[in-house]
């Protein structure tokens, strides 16, 4: 999680301290634990750094007038040590003369924290970043900066992106990374230096872009930027022109982002398929060259965490059924855990909004190399996902601000299945009815957003339950999975997706009066089979809300009547969206914090 933010001023007036601010800003989605800003004045190093989001800074620094050339700043997710100032970043060093920021995990520090207590080093903090800070500080007093850091990150296990300032270099800006995103911006008007785990975080502007990839050290001034790989040794690099186009995005009048990026789906879906139509069918123009792999390809691999897992799950049968090829899902997280066999036809599809979470990134890296091809879909055209995958499809929905995923979410499933159309296409299987009925799925998502009152009306009934079941079969169970982490992600309440049919298998024995069950039916074909099941539910005293296609009485009055537009097999696009209205609702009349819900971050950078 966590996110870096680096500025050290050249030909512009830019103030480092309101310039790291604003950075921070855009990278509050990585983690809003606490704040904080590093940089050196008069030989002097100074340190602001606050619990809570990266507004309260700013009374902080106050109207002190400071000459600077440089800063350091980090907005945290905590790991190691709780919410507190002292585990706030930046970390001081014992000797007060280096500031460091970090993302990442040390998984030696116990070890490298005795190793230094031993020396007589002393800590203030329970967190891994103070580790770093105290053990390059402490090889300060024997070697060079540079030399220093080298032999501390020798010493070090684990990923991390590390950025530090020391008192004795006040003009320069240290960057280290393994296995972590952070790259440095020069921007092409001002010759300004710009350090960030995300570059989308640069002020708007153009760039030449560096990405320090992993093992290598950077020494950044205003007049230099020297990169070094762990031996000491000095790499070429050549880099590549960004462009960051940094609009203000506001929320429209709406309460919460969430709420807009809801609402903004009707419109991205049309955008979407207008983009991917070709003729009287749908074409990824990205996918151009790989044609040949397509048609060599026998299986597909997806590899997708959390929402983009459950993206998967769903698109599943759809993908089987018109390409012929066998599917499977992986979670990334469990991927290098597990036995694969190594399959050289196989295609991988790396799914994440973010394009830099660390579980999935080491998902590909573990067996990119026997994948016939790699294919990211992401949301962020600069992420390291889409620079390690072969191929890059965008989801093509703009930056989504709220950490539950919405719009990110529908686009990778949309995309999933207009991938599928354009993969039968290539292989010669003709689907014009699914095409007729794909293109219906805009009107089906204004019909549930013409009904967000009744939505409304029964999320602020239900959000009395301290507990909910989520249940549907088919595509509509892993609907609901993803319906239910909504609801836990903003609502805090616990939430269980059960397939309606197992529900006699042993988890029926949690229904009461206090177990509110939402149950989904969008595939018409075996509704009566998912209405038995909640009838053994409803026998039971279990309160049941339902989102379906027609009203059952005789299983409950609370029925939220849903238009799939004739289409059973792109249902869980509208039931989705449907389910994220319920959760936002929910949420909102239980008073929490939506856009940023606790123990959260829009991108998952730790394993």
């Amino acid at each position: 999680m966590c996110g870096i933010y680096g500025y050290i001023q050249s030909k512009s007036q830019k103030k480092p301290l309101e310039q790291c601010l604003d950075g921070l800003k855009n990278l509050q989605y990585r983690g809003y634990d606490s704040a904080g800003v590093a940089t050196i004045c008069d030989g002097d190093l100074i340190a602001f750094k606050t619990v809570g989001k990266v507004d309260l800074l700013n009374s902080l620094i106050g109207s002190k007038k400071y000459e600077l050339s440089m800063a350091i700043a980090h907005t945290r997710w905590a790991t190691h040590g709780g919410l507190s100032t002292e585990n706030a970043h930046p970390q001081i060093d014992y000797q007060n003369t280096l500031a460091l920021v970090h993302n990442g995990i040390i998984e030696n520090h116990i070890q490298l924290k005795q190793f230094l207590e031993k020396k007589d080093v002393t800590f203030l903090s329970q967190t891994d970043t103070e580790v770093v800070t105290n053990l390059i500080s402490y090889f300060c007093n024997q070697m060079s900066i540079k030399e220093a850091a080298l032999k501390a990150i020798s010493m070090i296990e684990g990923s991390f992106a590390i950025v530090f300032i020391h008192k004795n270099s006040p003009d320069s800006i240290f960057a280290i990374a393994r296995s972590c995103p952070l790259a440095i911006g020069i921007c092409d008007h001002t010759s300004d230096v710009y350090i960030s785990s995300d570059p989308s975080s640069f002020s708007s502007s153009s760039y030449h872009t560096t990405f320090i990839d992993s093992d290598e050290i950077a020494v950044i001034s205003n007049s230099s930027l020297l990169i070094y790989d762990f031996n000491g040794k000095i790499k070429e690099k050549s880099g590549s022109h960004l462009v960051v186009k940094n609009k203000d995005i506001t929320k429209d009048g709406f309460d919460h982002y969430m709420h807009k990026e809801i609402h903004d789906q009707s419109f991205l879906c049309r955008e979407i398929l207008q983009k991917r139509k070709h003729q009287d069918s749908f074409y990824f123009s990205e996918l151009k060259k790989s044609e040949q792999k397509i048609k060599q390809t026998k299986h597909i691999d997806i590899i997708a965490c959390g929402s983009s897992y459950n993206a998967g799950l769903i698109a599943k049968e759809f993908l089987e059924r018109l390409t012929l090829f066998p599917i499977s899902i992986h979670l990334a997280s469990e991927y290098r855990y597990t036995f694969h066999l190594d399959k050289k036809d196989t295609t991988c599809i790396v799914i994440s909004q973010s394009g830099e979470t660390a579980d999935t990134l080491a998902a590909l890296r573990y067996k990119k190399e026997t994948f016939l091809q790699t294919i990211a879909l992401c949301n962020v055209e600069s992420s390291t996902l889409t620079r390690e995958c072969d191929l890059f499809i965008p989801l093509l929905v703009g930056k989504e601000i709220s950490v539950c995923s919405t719009k990110a979410f529908t686009s990778q499933l949309l995309n999933l299945y207009l991938l599928g159309i354009h993969f039968s296409n290539v292989l010669g299987i003709n689907h014009q009815k699914l095409i007729s009925e794909i293109n219906n799925i805009p009107f089906a998502i204004d019909d549930i957003l013409s009904k967000e009152n009744i939505i409304k009306e029964y999320a602020h009934k239900y959000s009395k339950y301290p507990f909910f079941l989520f249940t549907g079969r088919k595509d509509m169970y892993y609907t609901s999975i993803e319906a239910a982490l909504k609801l836990k992600e903003i609502s805090y309440i616990p939430a269980e997706a059960m397939p309606a049919g197992e529900m006699k298998h042993g988890p029926i024995a949690l229904i009461d009066k206090n177990m509110a069950t939402v149950a989904f039916i969008g595939n018409e074909e075996i509704s009566s089979k998912t209405l038995s099941n909640l009838s053994e539910i409803n026998a039971r005293n279990g309160q049941i809300l339902l989102f379906a296609s027609e009203i059952p009485s005789h299983i409950t009055k609370d029925v939220i009547l849903i238009n799939s537009n004739g289409s059973n097999t792109f249902a869980p696009i509208p039931y989705s969206i449907a389910g994220q209205l319920f959760s936002y609702h929910l949420a909102k009349n239980l008073d929490r914090e939506i856009d940023f819900p606790r123990n959260l971050a829009k991108s998952v950078t730790v394993e």
